[in-house]
């Protein structure tokens, strides 16, 4: 990923870079250096009765729902957020 993210902004590669078309350990140690702000976390897993519940009728259950309650109060569209359970 970060080889094709690359070379789309038309960055300078090592040669073992262009070679392999994959970045080894020491590149992603020296970009992590270099971007403290980044972090990796390992995912978390989903509870089954959450993935059950997400399907297509759901969805357009949801969806139609959320029509009904602001489609009367005509909301413009910069007084809507999204705010999810955290």
């Amino acid at each position: 990923m970060a080889y094709d993210y690359g070379r789309r902004l038309g960055c300078a590669f090592p040669r073992k870079l262009i070679e392999n078309k994959i970045a080894e350990l020491d590149w992603l140690q020296g970009f992590m250096k270099r971007h403290k702000n980044l972090t990796f976390h390992k995912p978390e897993n989903t509870i089954l009765f959450r993935v059950n519940a997400f399907n297509k009728t759901k969805v357009i259950e949801l969806f139609n729902n959320y029509e009904l309650a602001l489609k009367p109060l005509e909301f413009a569209a910069d007084r809507v957020y999204s705010i999810d359970e955290t």
